[in-house]
């Protein structure tokens, strides 16, 4: 999922753009009632109050709300998500504070992106420009950043595991049978007292073909994001946005959502996938 472009060759918003003045196989969950950590125990995200979320509005007065809000116009609004085609940078320090910010950066691993060059050099860039802001912006993070990119950023506060049994690829030591998800900030589970749950993921799924070189999984996506997040008034955002996995997700596990994507053509795949009724045969 990509949301911005190397800085050096990063267009800046044109005028026509600006305003005056964007059930799944879950893990098991081991409860250990009692279980409540106090916010002043955590660090990493800042613990802020949510700006972008209100129980008392509806989806469309919560839309026109943040709309209005923002310095570029939407390329999506509609029932609670906005898409915005831009370049994540230019967009993220306008936003207010939200719940999560759940996404899916570049890797540097040599994907053919229309406007972003994917090398590691270039994706060390893009986390120092946009990772604190996220971890600012939001009550916690969760990232995936795959293996080798750890290092790329900045320490979090913990790592959860999605394993996949079947593998993804090879390594130094034999089959990659996991991938690490990057966390900042408490656990919601923990910190609204609804007991301990296990930091790893086991999920084996095979990502649909949607025009994206790289698109999640959208049924796993799904269970992180329940992992993330336990209020259905929370409001997402994912500033590398891609093809919309995350929007999609959102969307059906009702919650509000923002995504920013520099890509128009990844911008209209997400249009498109949000206007489909989502089928799980799986029950």
């Amino acid at each position: 999922m990509v949301g911005l472009k190397d800085s050096s060759n990063s267009p800046k918003l044109t005028s026509q753009k600006l305003l005056h003045g964007h059930p799944s196989e879950q893990s098991q969950l081991i409860a250990q009632e009692g279980t409540c950590t106090s916010n002043s125990t955590q660090k990493g995200a800042a613990h802020v109050e949510p700006a972008l979320t209100s129980t008392s509005e509806t989806n469309e007065q919560w839309t026109k709300r943040i709309v209005n809000s923002l310095p570029a116009k939407p390329y999506y609004a509609e029932d609670g998500i906005i898409i915005l085609n831009s370049d994540c940078r230019e967009i993220l320090p306008y936003l207010p504070t939200v719940d999560l910010v759940l996404t899916d950066p570049p890797y540097g691993v040599g994907v053919e992106y229309t406007q972003f060059d994917d090398t590691p050099d270039n994706v060390k860039r893009l986390v120092r420009d946009v990772v604190p802001i996220c971890i600012q912006k939001a009550k916690r993070v969760a990232l995936t950043c795959a293996t080798r990119q750890i290092t790329f950023y900045p320490p979090s506060d913990w790592i959860l595991c999605w394993f996949n049994r079947a593998g993804a690829g090879m390594n130094p030591w034999g089959f990659t049978c996991w991938q690490p998800i990057l966390v900042y900030g408490s656990d919601p589970y923990l910190e609204n007292c609804m007991g301990s749950r296990p930091d790893f993921i086991e999920h084996s799924e095979t990502s649909e073909k949607n025009g994206h070189p790289c698109p999640k999984p959208r049924k796993f996506w799904e269970t992180l994001l329940l992992r993330c997040s336990v209020k259905e008034s929370d409001t997402i955002l994912d500033p590398f946005m891609g093809s919309g996995t995350t929007l999609v997700a959102a969307k059906n596990l009702g919650r509000r959502a923002i995504g920013i994507e520099i890509e128009e053509k990844y911008c209209e795949i997400a249009v498109q996938r949000l206007a489909q009724k989502v089928m799980d045969f799986s029950q």
